[in-house]
């Protein structure tokens, strides 16, 4: 636990694993746009954000990353192309 009495990110599985979790939650069913690579965007936006000295915000930046993918539709830095 940190000083605020939330848990602390333990390490990259805990961040992936629970980013994942609310990004599928987001996607939703099997209709959202970039459900097949879903995970690989979770990965890479992980990727973008783990990189800094400060790790706490990691899950809330990358989630609102894949987020973004899923409005628009695709994921600009998996190089996939929009849905028509």
């Amino acid at each position: 636990m940190n000083k605020n009495g939330m848990p602390a990110l333990q390490a990259l599985d805990d961040v992936r694993a629970r980013v994942l979790a609310m990004a599928t939650q987001i996607c939703g069913d099997s209709s959202c746009p970039i459900q097949q690579v879903l995970s690989q965007c979770v990965d890479d936006a992980i990727a973008v954000h783990w990189q800094g000295r400060v790790k706490t915000f990691v899950p809330l930046l990358a989630v609102r990353d894949v987020q973004e993918c899923i409005h628009q539709g695709y994921c600009p830095h998996l190089g996939s192309v929009p849905a028509p």
